[in-house]
C-alpha cells in the first residue's frame, strides 16, 4: 500500500524538482537496464560468495564489496540491455514479427 501511495504521489505531483531530475538521460538509462542489474545481482553476489571475497557473516565485507557488486550489476545490466533486450525490442515493434516469412506454393 505505501509503495502504490508513493508511486501515485510521484507520478500525480506537478512538474517539481524531483520529477525533472527523473527525467534526465542518466536516469531513464538506468531504468532501461534495471530488469538486467536486477536479473544479475544474485549470480554476481553468488560468485562472490563461492570465490570467498564475500562472508554473510562479516558485514564489513558486504560493505567493502558493494561498490564491485553495484559496478559489475550496472555493467551486466547495460550489456543485456544493448545485446539482448533492445534487439529484441526492435524485432517485436516490426509488424508481422511473429508470421513466417513467404511460403511456396502448393499444387
Amino acid at each position: 500500500i505505501a509503495c502504490a501511495l508513493a508511486v501515485t504521489g510521484i507520478a500525480g505531483a506537478p512538474a517539481g524538482a524531483f520529477t525533472r531530475q527523473l527525467a534526465r538521460p542518466w536516469p531513464r538509462r538506468i531504468g532501461w537496464w534495471s530488469y538486467g542489474m536486477y536479473l544479475w545481482h544474485l549470480p554476481i553476489q553468488y560468485a562472490l560468495v563461492q570465490t570467498g571475497l564475500l562472508h554473510h557473516d562479516a558485514p564489513a565485507t558486504t560493505w567493502f564489496w558493494l561498490p564491485v557488486m553495484l559496478t559489475l550489476a550496472t555493467t551486466a545490466g547495460w550489456l543485456s540491455y544493448r545485446f539482448v533486450e533492445a534487439p529484441l525490442m526492435l524485432r517485436v515493434d516490426r509488424r508481422d514479427w511473429w508470421r513466417p516469412g513467404p511460403r511456396p506454393a502448393t499444387a
